[in-house]
């Protein structure tokens, strides 16, 4: 299988940590990281056979950003005198931990084409 380079930007402590952490398994970090890229290829292809985003682990700062944004949007519903009922609640926490995207959560509970998990 033919081979190529891969260059991306990461902090600098971080890629030191990856370093450290790929030495104490006596492995190479490029060894490492393909392993996690074929992990990845694999639950990806998995979800999206079940009609899911894969699964991935959103930084903190983008879950507070996107629970932010919810918890604005459920404000100003309530200023109109509605409430936000449970299922869309829990809909709106599956966009928070990036379970889905938000297009899908525009579509609202039940219109997204992905099981709760």
């Amino acid at each position: 299988m033919k081979e190529t380079t891969m260059s991306f930007r990461v902090e600098q402590a971080l890629r030191e940590e990856f370093h450290d952490a790929a030495k104490l398994t006596d492995q190479p970090a490029a060894n490492v990281l393909r392993q996690l890229m074929r992990q990845y290829v694999a639950r990806a292809r998995d979800a999206s056979a079940r009609g899911e985003l894969p699964i991935v682990q959103l930084p903190e700062d983008e879950q507070l950003r996107r629970g932010s944004a919810v918890a604005f949007a459920s404000a100003s519903v309530a200023l109109e005198g509605f409430a936000v009922s449970p299922d869309v609640q829990r809909h709106a926490d599956r966009f928070i931990r990036g379970e889905i995207d938000l297009p899908a959560l525009v579509k609202g509970p039940g219109r997204d084409q992905s099981p709760e998990r």
